[in-house]
Protein backbone atom coordinates (compact mmCIF):
# COMPACT_ATOMS: atom_id res chain seq x y z
CA UNK A 1 0.00 0.00 0.00
CA UNK A 2 1.39 3.34 -1.05
CA UNK A 3 1.57 6.16 1.49
CA UNK A 4 -0.32 9.27 0.39
CA UNK A 5 1.95 12.17 -0.45
CA UNK A 6 0.51 15.66 -0.08
CA UNK A 7 2.30 17.18 -3.03
CA UNK A 8 3.41 20.79 -3.16
CA UNK A 9 1.98 23.09 -5.80
CA UNK A 10 2.91 25.50 -8.54
CA UNK A 11 0.15 28.05 -9.27
CA UNK A 12 -2.15 26.02 -6.96
CA UNK A 13 -1.65 22.88 -9.08
CA UNK A 14 0.05 19.77 -7.62
CA UNK A 15 3.31 18.56 -9.09
CA UNK A 16 5.70 15.65 -8.96
CA UNK A 17 8.71 14.79 -11.07
CA UNK A 18 10.13 12.26 -13.50
CA UNK A 19 13.73 11.24 -12.93
CA UNK A 20 15.70 9.20 -15.47
CA UNK A 21 18.61 7.09 -14.18
CA UNK A 22 20.90 5.33 -16.66
CA UNK A 23 24.19 3.52 -17.05
CA UNK A 24 26.28 2.98 -20.12
CA UNK A 25 26.73 -0.45 -21.72
CA UNK A 26 29.15 -2.47 -19.59
CA UNK A 27 29.35 0.15 -16.85
CA UNK A 28 28.17 -0.38 -13.26
CA UNK A 29 27.93 3.41 -12.68
CA UNK A 30 24.41 4.85 -12.49
CA UNK A 31 23.85 8.50 -13.42
CA UNK A 32 20.80 10.75 -13.19
CA UNK A 33 20.52 11.93 -16.78
CA UNK A 34 17.23 13.83 -16.60
CA UNK A 35 14.82 15.39 -14.14
CA UNK A 36 11.63 17.26 -15.00
CA UNK A 37 8.78 18.66 -12.92
CA UNK A 38 5.30 17.61 -14.06
CA UNK A 39 2.59 20.08 -13.04
CA UNK A 40 -1.03 18.91 -13.19
CA UNK A 41 -3.31 20.70 -15.62
CA UNK A 42 -6.10 23.01 -14.44
CA UNK A 43 -8.76 21.04 -12.57
CA UNK A 44 -6.66 17.85 -12.37
CA UNK A 45 -4.80 16.18 -9.53
CA UNK A 46 -2.83 13.83 -11.78
CA UNK A 47 0.36 15.15 -13.30
CA UNK A 48 0.19 12.96 -16.40
CA UNK A 49 1.09 15.57 -19.00
CA UNK A 50 -0.92 14.10 -21.85
CA UNK A 51 -4.05 13.40 -19.81
CA UNK A 52 -4.20 16.61 -17.80
CA UNK A 53 -2.63 18.95 -20.35
CA UNK A 54 -0.24 20.02 -17.61
CA UNK A 55 3.07 21.82 -17.76
CA UNK A 56 6.65 20.57 -17.79
CA UNK A 57 9.38 22.58 -16.06
CA UNK A 58 13.08 22.23 -15.42
CA UNK A 59 13.77 21.21 -11.84
CA UNK A 60 15.31 24.32 -10.24
CA UNK A 61 13.05 26.83 -11.98
CA UNK A 62 10.00 24.77 -10.97
CA UNK A 63 11.07 24.56 -7.32
CA UNK A 64 11.66 28.34 -7.25
CA UNK A 65 8.03 28.88 -8.42
CA UNK A 66 6.53 26.34 -6.04
CA UNK A 67 5.04 26.20 -2.56
CA UNK A 68 8.34 24.59 -1.40
CA UNK A 69 10.54 27.45 -2.60
CA UNK A 70 11.62 27.87 1.05
CA UNK A 71 13.61 24.61 0.67
CA UNK A 72 17.08 24.60 -0.86
CA UNK A 73 16.65 23.48 -4.47
CA UNK A 74 20.28 22.27 -4.56
CA UNK A 75 19.94 20.19 -1.38
CA UNK A 76 16.62 18.77 -2.57
CA UNK A 77 18.08 17.90 -5.97
CA UNK A 78 21.08 16.21 -4.34
CA UNK A 79 18.79 14.13 -2.11
CA UNK A 80 16.57 13.13 -5.06
CA UNK A 81 19.67 12.12 -7.05
CA UNK A 82 20.94 9.94 -4.16
CA UNK A 83 17.56 8.23 -3.70
CA UNK A 84 17.22 7.70 -7.47
CA UNK A 85 20.67 6.13 -7.84
CA UNK A 86 20.13 3.89 -4.81
CA UNK A 87 16.79 2.81 -6.32
CA UNK A 88 18.43 2.00 -9.67
CA UNK A 89 21.10 -0.10 -7.93
CA UNK A 90 18.42 -1.99 -6.01
CA UNK A 91 16.29 -2.53 -9.12
CA UNK A 92 19.33 -3.83 -11.00
CA UNK A 93 19.41 -6.78 -8.58
CA UNK A 94 16.06 -7.84 -10.07
CA UNK A 95 16.75 -6.70 -13.65
CA UNK A 96 20.52 -7.24 -14.04
CA UNK A 97 20.88 -6.26 -17.72
CA UNK A 98 18.68 -3.20 -17.54
CA UNK A 99 20.33 0.18 -18.14
CA UNK A 100 17.53 2.74 -17.75
CA UNK A 101 14.81 3.45 -15.20
CA UNK A 102 12.29 6.23 -14.85
CA UNK A 103 11.09 7.15 -11.38
CA UNK A 104 8.05 9.25 -10.64
CA UNK A 105 8.95 11.03 -7.42
CA UNK A 106 6.83 13.15 -5.15
CA UNK A 107 7.96 15.41 -2.37
CA UNK A 108 5.91 16.67 0.52
CA UNK A 109 5.88 20.21 1.83
CA UNK A 110 8.77 19.42 4.19
CA UNK A 111 10.93 18.09 1.35
CA UNK A 112 10.54 14.38 2.19
CA UNK A 113 10.80 12.19 -0.89
CA UNK A 114 8.44 9.42 -1.92
CA UNK A 115 8.71 7.16 -4.95
CA UNK A 116 5.34 7.01 -6.67
CA UNK A 117 6.30 4.55 -9.40
CA UNK A 118 9.30 2.98 -11.12
CA UNK A 119 9.22 2.46 -14.89
CA UNK A 120 11.40 -0.07 -16.72
CA UNK A 121 10.82 1.57 -20.09
CA UNK A 122 10.27 5.28 -19.46
CA UNK A 123 9.31 7.54 -22.32
CA UNK A 124 11.65 10.39 -23.24
CA UNK A 125 8.79 12.55 -24.47
CA UNK A 126 8.74 14.75 -21.34
CA UNK A 127 12.28 15.83 -22.09
CA UNK A 128 11.68 16.27 -25.82
CA UNK A 129 8.89 18.74 -25.02
CA UNK A 130 11.20 21.05 -23.08
CA UNK A 131 12.57 24.06 -24.96
CA UNK A 132 16.11 23.20 -23.82
CA UNK A 133 16.83 19.74 -25.28
CA UNK A 134 20.06 19.13 -23.29
CA UNK A 135 18.54 16.44 -21.06
CA UNK A 136 16.78 14.78 -23.99
CA UNK A 137 20.09 14.52 -25.89
CA UNK A 138 21.92 13.20 -22.80
CA UNK A 139 19.23 10.55 -22.18
CA UNK A 140 19.36 9.51 -25.85
CA UNK A 141 23.16 9.35 -25.76
CA UNK A 142 23.13 7.03 -22.74
CA UNK A 143 20.33 4.94 -24.27
CA UNK A 144 22.46 4.37 -27.38
CA UNK A 145 25.44 3.13 -25.47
Amino acid sequence: VQRRITRPTINKRPFDMRVIIQRRTGSPVWVVTGKVIKVAGKGYIVSNNTRSKGTLLRFKSGIKQSSVRHLSASALESHINRVSIRSAKRLSNFFPGHRMYGLDIGIDRKGRIGIIEANLYPARSHFRKLKDKTMYYRITDYKNG
